[in-house]
């Protein structure tokens, strides 16, 4: 007999939220491959070097935390919506994705960066 596997639900991701209106928003996601419940998003962002001399002191491109998907994204190759949990909420640390190759160090950074927009991951309630 086969057996069945249950898909994932955003109750298994969100574990409390403060408002859905507030805690969730609706965002434009880039074209590119599917995206599955719980993947953490990131932005670029490039820091200006803090010294006077920019061969000495590069700027350094960093991956910021800027919410987690609260649903799956089918993938395409125009820009698609997708529902991002942003701030107010818990969400299960073992439904969190992270990209691949990311090291712990990365994932504690990342942690904090969610911790600060509000978004605080738990093991459970």
């Amino acid at each position: 007999m086969p057996a069945q596997i249950q898909r994932k639900t955003l109750g298994d991701l969100l574990l409390a939220e403060v408002l859905p209106a507030w805690t969730r928003r609706r965002r434009i996601l880039p074209a590119g491959d599917a995206l599955p419940m719980g993947q953490v998003l990131f932005e670029t962002a490039e820091i200006e070097p803090a010294g006077p001399d920019p061969e000495t002191d590069p700027a350094v491109t960093v991956e910021i935390v800027t919410g987690v998907l609260a649903e799956d994204v089918a993938a395409s190759a125009s820009d698609r919506p997708g529902v991002v949990i942003e701030r107010g909420a818990v969400v299960a640390t073992a439904a969190l994705i992270w990209p691949d190759g990311a090291s712990p160090e990365d994932i504690v950074t990342w942690i904090d960066q969610l911790i600060t927009m509000g978004v605080v991951p738990r093991a459970t309630l």
